[in-house]
């Protein structure tokens, strides 16, 4: 809806709230006319003027409480931020959450739940799945995990009454461990009903207040929420100086580079940074077309494109120099703090806004494919790696017929682990991974390969 008022011209929201738009050339606005949603034909008492909305993108689908199954939060009428989204890559199922309400949906026209995790409505700040297809969640104020397979959710209380953001380690067919960033007691982990804490005395890690985590293909935990800190398990390397951000905020991986946001703080600028293994670059609104300095979210889709969310709006990007930039302006974007974000296994952009508006852009991961027809596996398959016996490389080779996250272990004979040679998101297709053992003394070995389906182990044979 539309409204004019002394030469002002006024939008109203979906949650009924007016916003300023424009001023008119002449103050005498007798009239505005909406024609096909996105043209205007404003009528004043000297003649009429013409406003084209700038660039409305088609792609963007916008849900709300007026067309979704989304709710308010809470007994008062307000929506609540969509503070989490995440797609399990095996189901291709969305979750979000919407105050201490979560939500999940195959898509907008098949809403399979909105429950409540915790019996009082906290803040739901993060949401995963595991690879025996729980659902795990985390709360701001809620001392507890809560979790949901097949029945009810439970909660599994740990000793920090803030939670950020969580993290799935799968470690067998039927076990794995949860890793739980606190905003207080900093890195926690689960493993069945055991909780452990990972101090600065014991560890090493300076950040109490994790805002983000991310694990590497060595089983590393990249850690922001002060600067960036990497935890192997047992020690700790931290890279205060070099990035020279002291509010990280979020994190995401291409490939072997990292790419933090950063809020900005004191001295520092903000922004994002890339990180690859060697060199920190930091980009932010004075050296590039970043719409805001206080990022909120990175996602890296799976032909390597970049979404980084912010306050001020939404940048895309192959290169950092060539950023398109969404907007509520110019765009079909709810909002333009952008509070969560994830891509789904058709290529589709799942945006959640603090305003508590959904947005969907799509078509993200398109990839063409001429004159070659794909033919995906039927199957899930590890091979025998090859060749074997070996010395010091050998391949080792697996089929995957879904999307899917892979963790590729290798194993000594006394079953301990002594490598880790895969544990990312795959997308459904053929793979031969390289193993070298230069390192490693002659004898039997063991790889495994975990899935949410899948778990298979084989012997190999390094000879010297």
């Amino acid at each position: 809806m539309w409204a004019a008022c002394y030469g002002q011209l006024w939008k109203r929201t979906a949650f009924g709230n007016w916003e300023y738009q424009y001023t008119a050339p002449n103050l005498s606005v007798s009239r505005v006319l909406v024609i096909n949603n996105d043209f205007l034909a404003v009528g004043c008492y000297d003649g009429f003027f013409t406003i084209e909305q700038p660039g409305i993108l088609a792609e963007f689908v916008e849900y709300d409480i007026t067309n979704s199954p989304l709710e308010y939060w809470g007994s008062e009428e307000i929506p609540g931020i969509i503070r989490s989204v995440f797609v399990d890559r095996e189901s291709n199922d969305k979750y979000l959450s919407v105050g201490g309400q979560i939500y999940k949906f195959s898509n907008l026209n098949n809403h399979i739940f909105s429950e409540r995790p915790f019996d009082q409505n906290y803040s739901i700040a993060d949401i995963i799945t595991d690879h025996l297809g729980r659902v795990w969640v985390c709360a701001d104020r809620a001392n507890a995990v809560s979790v949901k397979g097949d029945g009810s959710w439970t909660q599994q209380s740990n000793p920090d009454d803030n939670n950020n953001c969580l993290l799935w380690e799968p470690t067998s067919e039927v076990s794995g461990i949860l890793w739980v960033g606190g905003e207080v007691t900093g890195l926690k982990s689960i493993d069945d009903t055991v909780w452990s804490s990972y101090s600065y005395n014991d560890h090493g890690i300076e950040t109490s207040n994790i805002a983000d985590m991310l694990m590497d293909d060595s089983g590393n935990i990249w850690i922001v929420g002060w600067h960036l800190e990497n935890f192997n398990g047992n020690n700790t390397v931290g890279y205060l100086n070099e990035i020279n951000q002291l509010m990280t905020n979020c994190i995401a991986r291409e490939g072997n580079t990292l790419w933090i946001g950063s809020l900005p703080y004191s001295n520092a600028l903000g922004g994002i940074t890339k990180f690859d293994g060697t060199n920190f670059t930091n980009y932010h609104s004075g050296n590039s077309d970043l719409p805001g300095n206080s990022v909120t979210k990175i996602v890296v889709s799976g032909n390597g494109r970049k979404y980084v969310g912010t306050t001020e709006g939404l940048a895309v990007f192959d290169d950092v120099n060539a950023m398109t930039i969404y907007t509520r302006e110019n765009s079909g974007l709810p909002d333009n703090n952008i509070s969560a974000m994830d891509i789904d296994n058709d290529g589709n952009l799942w945006i959640g806004t603090e305003s508590g508006g959904l947005a969907i852009l799509g078509d993200v991961n398109i990839t063409a494919v001429e004159e070659e027809e794909i033919i995906l596996p039927t199957n899930y398959i590890l091979e025998q790696n090859y060749p074997n016996p070996f010395n010091p490389s050998t391949k080792i080779s697996f089929s995957l017929p879904n999307n899917t996250h892979v963790k590729l272990n290798i194993y000594n004979s006394l079953g301990q682990i002594v490598r880790t040679v895969a544990n990312s998101n795959f997308i459904a297709g053929q793979y031969n991974l390289d193993f070298n053992a230069s390192t490693l003394s002659s004898g039997v070995y063991f790889y495994q390969i975990i899935t949410k389906h899948f778990v298979v182990t084989k012997k190999m044979l390094l000879i010297k």
